[in-house]
């Protein structure tokens, strides 16, 4: 997994980190309005091998701990809501650390 925080192009970012080789890459970033983003993709393959969806295994969770709104699919998905990035990337990092055990 790798994350990143970038004040905008977190979904290009994202993307662009799967071609480095991540499986999961995370990324997130507030407007001036204080809504943080958290654009998450993962690799194809290791979705299929692993029985792993984004939206179900990850951002429903990040919601059901820091609200907001999410959108997308297994292999591309965002969570948008009231939080900072690096407290949106702690949340999910510790979602996916239970996820993996």
């Amino acid at each position: 997994m790798i994350t990143s925080k970038v004040s905008f192009y977190q979904s290009f970012v994202a993307t662009r980190l799967l071609n480095f080789g991540a499986h999961i890459a995370l990324v997130a970033g507030c407007d001036r309005s204080g809504v943080c983003t958290l654009s998450a993709r993962a690799d194809s393959v290791f979705k299929e091998k692993n029985n792993f969806n984004l939206v179900s295994d990850l951002l429903l969770l990040v919601k059901d701990k820091l609200g907001g709104e999410v959108g997308g699919h297994s292999g591309a998905a965002q969570w948008k809501g009231k939080s900072s990035p690096e407290e949106v990337l702690r949340v999910s990092n510790n979602i996916l650390k239970k996820r993996f055990k």
